[in-house]
């Protein structure tokens, strides 16, 4: 069995609905170094979530965003490159200290 790499690189992103500018803050972890395809690989994910699996995700905010707006009105930005084993830890810093209001729900560090 293959073990986890701590060295490896995840990326801390910002999802920005524009119509309102209400914001979500995560976390993906960044394959080989193709930063931009793998936030592009983690943004399909949601927008795969809240088209296809509407139960599961009716209470997200974000998913519910997404239905409303349509995925075609949201902007992603990379905020940072982390370190794995500080990732979790950033992220919730960056969503208890900032106005991410489609993120469900806060996070601790």
């Amino acid at each position: 069995m293959a073990r986890s790499r701590s060295d490896k690189l995840y990326i801390v992103y910002q999802l920005t609905c524009q119509p309102t500018g209400e914001r979500y803050i995560g976390k993906c972890i960044r394959r080989k170094t193709a930063t931009l395809k793998s936030l592009k690989q983690r943004w399909n994910e949601h927008v795969r979530s809240a088209t296809q699996d509407i139960e599961r995700t009716s209470g997200w905010l974000l998913s519910q965003a997404i239905r409303e707006h349509g995925a075609t009105a949201f902007s992603h930005d990379v905020i940072e490159l982390v370190p794995k084993r500080d990732v979790s830890t950033r992220e919730a810093e960056l969503i208890n200290n900032s106005r991410c209001e489609l993120n469900t729900k806060k996070v601790r560090s």
